[in-house]
């Protein structure tokens, strides 16, 4: 079966989350998402998002996860090449960091309005429908 599971973060402060955003020659090129990417196989999904945020914005170090929801998206919804399980995870830095772009095109704060004119990825999309029907963008760790 040609599934990949995506695992992305919700890093909050002061009402804004943290999006970066997609470079080109990948799908959704010059989309904005929360960070995060595929797991490897066999890979537990705080260690990929762990490893994902060291590859996207340079963080290395604890992060506290607490599930949030989860997602889906079959072969041609979207334009996606693949069936895709995505997991949506809030998550606590325990050190303020400033993000270091590695992988990614760019990254900012946004709070829901902001996010609300930017051009996002599918699952980032859900995402603004969760915190929509959940009351706006919370900090719950």
């Amino acid at each position: 079966m040609d599934e990949i599971r995506v695992v992305a973060a919700v890093i909050v402060r002061a009402g804004h989350i943290l999006l970066t955003q997609r470079t080109m020659g990948r799908e959704f090129p010059l989309r904005w998402e929360s960070p995060g990417g595929k797991l490897e196989p066999g890979e537990h999904p705080a260690a990929g998002l762990v490893r994902e945020l060291g590859e996207e914005v340079s963080w290395h170090g604890q992060i506290d996860l607490e599930p949030m929801f989860a997602t889906s998206f079959k072969r041609n919804e979207y334009g996606m090449t693949r069936d895709v399980q995505l997991a949506f995870y809030y998550a606590r830095a325990h050190v303020d960091w400033r993000a270091t772009l590695v992988d990614v095109e760019g990254a900012g704060w946004f709070d829901l309005e902001a996010m609300r004119q930017l051009p996002l990825t599918p699952g980032n999309k859900r995402l603004l429908e969760f915190f929509d029907r959940n009351g706006g963008i919370q900090e719950v760790l």
